[in-house]
């Protein structure tokens, strides 16, 4: 929760260093892995991301490994017992969804580092929208 208030994109990164190869739950972390690209790619363009509640949620479980596993509403709860505030939004031009509006605080140099590291060609489309 302290990651998402501050805009602490690093804070998601480890997400994808995972190697996905022989995993049980590969789908999920490839999941979670294209969330957190797509937050790279909304820093690059716009500067902020607004991020649906469940896709918090899924990078959330791959990060901690919690077990149990929160549900959606129990996710929810959590978020604003810690101050993370939610609103309506439109994610990339699709329906209104819960979310939470994060304002990406990254040097132009380190971000960069992350595409060129962690963004691989089929993820360019992710930068330039297409």
């Amino acid at each position: 929760c302290q990651a998402i208030k501050e805009g602490n994109l690093e804070s998601f990164i480890d997400v994808l260093d995972i190697n996905t190869t022989s995993i049980i739950n590969a789908g999920e972390i490839q999941l979670a892995q294209r969330h957190v690209k797509s937050w790279i790619a909304a820093a690059k363009k716009s500067g902020f991301s607004f991020i649906p509640i469940e896709h918090l949620r899924i990078v959330f479980h791959i990060q901690t490994e919690r077990q149990p596993r929160l549900s959606a509403k129990e996710f929810s709860k959590e978020l604003s017992q810690y101050g993370v505030n939610k609103t309506r939004g439109r994610p990339h031009k699709s329906r209104a969804v819960r979310g939470v509006k994060i304002e990406w605080k990254i040097k132009v140099s380190e971000l960069d580092d992350m595409i060129n590291t962690y963004l691989e060609d089929e993820d360019m489309v992710l930068l330039h929208g297409e």
